[in-house]
């Protein structure tokens, strides 16, 4: 998947508050830990928070 930490600083294009949306994937990295679904395909194991911020990167990309 590559880094997705970059690639969120890259679609942001200072469009909307960084602090808004760590804070939206501060809330999702929780609600995920409190055991919701994850909108993607995860392995395992993986990094809840990486599959927040995969699940944002998705979703920024369908709105463009």
């Amino acid at each position: 998947m590559g880094n997705r930490n970059l690639k969120l600083l890259d679609l942001i294009d200072k469009e909307k508050n960084i602090y808004e949306i760590i804070s939206e994937l501060a809330q999702r990295s929780h609600e995920l830990m409190k055991g919701a679904l994850p909108s993607i395909e995860i392995k395992k194991g993986e990094n809840l928070i990486q599959v927040a911020i995969e699940e944002y990167l998705q979703k920024i990309k369908i709105k463009k």
